[in-house]
């Protein structure tokens, strides 16, 4: 007596997920890598500026502060109008930057195009 054999769909089908499982497994490596690359790139200016002795970390926060204050309220010209937005950029970095501190640096900030 002869075994049937078996139909063609039941081999298809274990191949297919087994497909679909290592298809998932690719994403979810990819999702994770791109997940740790943003974390790390977004911890960049950040963390040097926790890892600095909080005392000249507070200096230069006040530096930029006052930088914004008095420089940059009578910018004028490309140059000193980009280098105002990268300081205002930094400042929003520091620990000790406050809701008074934001809301100077947001004065900096490029203005959408419309």
């Amino acid at each position: 007596m002869r075994s049937s054999p078996q139909p063609p769909t039941a081999g298809r089908t274990t191949h297919r997920r087994a497909a679909g499982i290592h298809r998932t497994a690719a994403m979810l490596v990819g999702l994770l890598g791109l997940v740790a690359a943003w974390i790390l790139s977004d911890d960049g200016m950040d963390g040097e500026l926790r890892k600095l002795p909080e005392a000249e970390r507070r200096a230069l926060h006040l530096r930029t502060v006052e930088t914004l204050r008095t420089t940059c309220s009578n910018a004028s010209g490309p140059e000193l109008t980009e280098y105002c937005r990268d300081q205002a950029e930094f400042l929003v970095g520091f620990p000790e930057c406050s809701r008074s501190c934001r809301e100077l640096a947001q004065r900096y900030a490029p203005k959408p195009a419309h």
